[in-house]
């Protein structure tokens, strides 16, 4: 406009009349161009505006229950290296056996002496001199080194083989890792790819607008600069992934891409219970082993087994020197012996013993190895997993928050920026990425850990894991949530509506005043309730009615500003015990309240609604129960001391009458919404109390914003 202006005084001091001509076509092509600027800009917004409604309409942005079907990482689990020419064990004790078996100590022995000189040879033994000699006889080795010897080894091969082999267990225990982390990565690749590729084209789509909504000076530099590093980005990962996937493809089975990938926990039950974990079995195995081990040396070097023994049998036959006879033959037999003149074997058990020490520390000290590498594993496997968890966190407010744009679209609200509701959608899509990621990672701990636990199942090693969206504590319970008036401030009635449909509470508390500044504000967000299912209590909350005359009558002037139709109940957020006058005069306040009580309760059944009431778990049992014969329904404030032992002891008396009565947190208490809530189901699985009321919506979006901006920090 200011533009205009300027032109028109421009117009105006201008004299020539040619030039009042040449500016007026000017001027003209300006306008001109000017509203085809403005209708261009509104065509790509309504563009962006459609491409974001197409993306919505194609994908579910809704959490959804986690499945907990195992069958992928059993796949994984099963997958074996096959080596070929793979050594045997087996086979090798048994040659090993199959030789000591026949070594019987038996040898059969020939000899021959040729005399080559003109002298003869004297046999000193025999006293005979000869040319030549021959004999041919057979001698059996009985003690050292012979069948006796044979058959101790025989004896502790057994032992010898059932040591190997526990050593050879622990040092093969990874030799499948490879490949199963190789198969496993290839699955997870290609989600990723897929994901990625759908990352690209809903970014390309946008980008060919935002580059024309930028030089139409509607957007500045950092949105393109934005996208196209985005798309980048994707064009690496994709590259990283797809070259993987290119050389691992012919090794993986391509059935097994359409199985689900659930998320598991480890279980602790069977894995901290087990042997292998806490390694009592094996140090057990193992000293038995050294047991027996020692108790074979003994056997084996007593002092008798250093002395060789042997007998034999011989046929000799000599060329002697004399003509007559000119040759003489006889059989021999004999035993013969040989004796140390220093028995060695105490020494020898002492060295052959260190050995075997040497033996047992190596396998016991792998196995000690094996149960740390096992359990800084499920140490990192929970850390991983509470990363996942923290991530899937963020894409619930993520999912949110896309609701939210979405909420703004189909309203038509002038805040909806389209461009902002697909980078919400690209956010989310890179989470998705980011919590495979983690997933696969997981994946890998779990099969490193099946990997060194023998002997042990899969589904021996995992529980399925729920992920917090809350579905069965949600299903399985009432949760209502308490509206201030000061939430209509700061948050429009479509999030509201959204908010609470989308976080699955039955009943909603509405605090209502005489002169409600947000009257039409709160009907709507009724209407919108009502339609989705959802009770609607009118919640009263002022003190001072307590001191009131004529409360019946302020209550039903308050109570006609609503359409009672779509009113299920009336609640008392009235709190004696915080007024001033309660410690002076408890028992006037709890007279005041007894009567607000039960006038309340005739109003209740005038328009045949519910009544319920808040009541502090400090008040004594017997004016609790009084007042809960006034009320449909008691909601117990479990405020400050959040101890679960306190909380039960208080509520004991009340349990039962379960189905009338309720627990209500404040976030004032909690860390975080995944705290809460985690606490609500420890407290319905201990109690029994099915119904949870939220202390206020307000601040639990609030504490929703403060975890997402947290999450953002890590």
């Amino acid at each position: 406009m200011q533009i205009i202006m300027y032109l028109c005084r421009i117009f105006l001091l201008i004299k020539r009349k040619s030039l009042h001509i040449l500016f007026l076509v000017s001027f003209t092509n300006l306008l001109f161009s000017q509203g085809d600027n403005e209708k261009n800009v509104s065509a790509y917004l309504k563009d962006l505006h459609v491409i974001f409604d197409s993306v919505l309409a194609q994908s579910n942005f809704s959490p959804s229950k986690t499945e907990s079907d195992s069958s992928l990482l059993v796949y994984f689990s099963g997958l074996k290296t096959e080596t070929v020419n793979q050594f045997s064990m087996e086979n090798y004790y048994l040659a090993q056996e199959n030789l000591l078996k026949k070594d019987n100590g038996i040898n059969f022995t020939v000899e021959g002496l040729q005399n080559l000189k003109a002298n003869p040879t004297q046999d000193l033994e025999d006293n005979i001199s000869f040319r030549s000699r021959f004999g041919l006889g057979a001698e059996w080795n009985i003690l050292k080194g012979g069948y006796l010897d044979s058959k101790n080894q025989l004896k502790s091969l057994d032992i010898d083989k059932t040591i190997q082999s526990e050593i050879a267990k622990l040092q093969n225990s990874k030799k499948n890792v490879p490949l199963k982390m190789n198969q496993c990565i290839y699955w997870f690749n290609f989600q990723k790819t897929t994901l990625l590729n759908k990352r690209e084209k809903i970014l390309s789509q946008q980008s060919e607008i935002i580059e024309k909504l930028y030089f139409a000076k509607k957007l500045n530099k950092d949105f393109l600069l934005k996208n196209h590093t985005r798309i980048a980005e994707i064009n690496g990962m994709r590259g990283i992934y797809q070259s993987y996937n290119e050389y691992i493809s012919p090794l993986f089975d391509s059935s097994f891409l359409s199985l689900q990938t659930p998320l598991f926990d480890l279980n602790y039950e069977m894995f901290l219970g087990n042997k292998i974990s806490d390694g009592s079995e094996q140090n057990s195995r193992i000293d038995s082993l050294g047991k027996v081990l020692t108790d074979r040396i003994e056997n084996q070097n007593k002092w008798f087994n250093e002395i060789r023994f042997k007998t034999y049998a011989r046929y000799n036959y000599f060329d002697v020197i004399v003509a007559n006879p000119t040759s003489r033959s006889f059989f021999s037999a004999g035993i013969s012996s040989t004796i140390p003149l220093q028995f060695k074997h105490k020494e020898q058990n002492i060295l052959e013993k260190e050995k075997i020490y040497e033996q047992l520390e190596v396998l016991e000290q792998t196995t000690v190895n094996k149960r740390i590498e096992l359990l800084n594993e499920a140490y990192e496997y929970r850390y991983q997993l509470k990363q996942y968890i923290i991530f899937h966190q963020k894409k619930i407010l993520l999912n949110e928050s896309i609701r939210q744009e979405r909420v703004k679209a189909k309203l038509l609200d002038a805040d909806f920026n389209p461009l902002h509701g697909l980078e919400l959608i690209d956010d989310l899509m890179q989470v998705d990425i980011e919590l495979l990621d983690l997933k696969q990672n997981l994946y890998i701990k779990l099969l490193k850990m099946h990997e060194k636990m023998q002997g042990i199942e899969m589904n021996q090693l995992i529980v399925p894991l729920f992920l917090p969206n809350y579905f069965n504590f949600e299903d399985e319970t009432n949760r209502t949530v308490y509206i201030w008036s000061k939430t209509f401030e700061k948050h429009s009635v479509a999030f509201l509506s959204e908010y609470i449909a989308y976080n699955q509470f039955d009943e909603v508390e509405i605090a209502v005043t005489e002169k409600d500044e947000f009257l039409v504000q709160k009907i709507k967000l009724m209407e919108d309730l009502h339609s989705k299912g959802i009770k609607i209590h009118l919640m009263f909350g002022q003190n001072n009615m307590l001191d009131s005359k004529k409360v019946s009558s302020e209550m039903k002037d308050i109570l006609e500003q609503f359409p009672m139709k779509l009113i299920t109940g009336i609640h008392l957020d009235i709190e004696p015990h915080t007024r001033p006058n309660w410690k002076i005069n408890q028992e006037e306040e709890k007279i005041k309240y007894f009567n607000l009580l039960k006038e309340t309760k005739t109003i209740a059944l005038t328009y045949k609604i519910k009544l319920s009431i808040d009541l502090p778990l400090s008040l004594d049992s017997t004016y609790t129960n009084e007042l809960m014969k006034s009320a449909d329904f008691v909601r117990f404030m479990c405020y400050e001391n959040i101890k679960e032992e306190y909380l039960l002891r208080k509520l004991n008396p009340y349990l039962n009458k379960k189905d009338s009565i309720s627990i209500s947190l404040r976030t004032e208490d909690f860390l975080s919404r995944n705290e809460m809530e985690e606490f609500a189901k420890k407290l319905n699985k201990s109690s029994g109390i099915n119904t949870f009321n939220y202390h206020d919506l307000n601040r639990l979006i609030e504490l929703d914003k403060k975890t997402l901006e947290q999450n953002e920090e890590h």
